[in-house]
């Protein structure tokens, strides 16, 4: 079986603004950052990605919001991340591979287009809606980066989650009840207004839900 590539850049401060814990709103990232972020990036194989903290893993993290202003909300299961397996989201997301990449024409350098490629691609493969609709609605809204989330019960050898991963975060306005494609990763997937419970939700998902009111503002 093919080893995943996914799209990385460096774990450097300018990059994650900080080690700290952190939801930054900003409706669409300034373009030196997104500069430094693809001079700095390159596709290696996933196995290595996890383990080397180094190195940054690029996820597009999509909040869906339908027309009464609610959040779709699911339970992992699956997905290639057993350390979020079990854990309740808010976002549809995940690694950006190969396929997903556009380059600047006539070279080999990986555009920022890259990561809205990924972001459309996973939400197609979750949600039955067209991938034109997707592309002409997406809209980012910041990142995300949460070094202390380890994403499970026990301390191991590998980095923590939060550490190797960088959500670039995305809202998505989507049509009442659409319906969730058969046989993907969502467990009992519902429309929520605000969940009550955060400390079943993944540690992404906790620090937006806890800005809220402003992310609806932005869809």
């Amino acid at each position: 079986m093919r080893e995943e590539n996914v799209l990385v850049t460096q774990n450097v401060p300018s990059i994650h603004y900080g080690a700290a814990d952190y939801f930054h709103i900003q409706e669409g990232n300034s373009e030196s950052w997104k500069a430094e972020v693809m001079g700095a990036s390159n596709f290696v194989d996933r196995w290595l990605a996890e383990k080397d903290n180094t190195i940054l893993q690029l996820i597009p993290y999509v909040i869906c919001i339908d027309p009464n202003g609610k959040i779709l909300s699911y339970q992992r299961k699956g997905g290639g991340e057993g350390r979020l397996e079990g854990k309740h989201s808010i976002g549809i997301g995940g690694h950006i591979n190969d396929l997903d990449r556009v380059l600047v024409e006539d070279t080999d350098d990986i555009t920022w287009d890259t990561v809205h490629a990924g972001a459309v691609r996973e939400v197609n493969e979750e949600l039955e809606l067209e991938t034109s609709y997707i592309d002409a609605n997406l809209k980012e809204i910041g990142t995300i980066y949460v070094p202390s989330d380890d994403g499970g019960d026990e301390a191991g050898p590998d980095p923590k989650v939060g550490e190797v991963h960088l959500g670039i975060v995305y809202v998505l306005p989507i049509p009442e009840n659409v319906v969730i494609r058969d046989g993907e990763g969502m467990i009992k997937p519902k429309y929520v207004v605000r969940p009550k419970n955060l400390a079943k939700y993944e540690k992404w998902s906790q620090f937006i839900l806890r800005d809220l009111d402003n992310v609806r503002k932005l869809c």
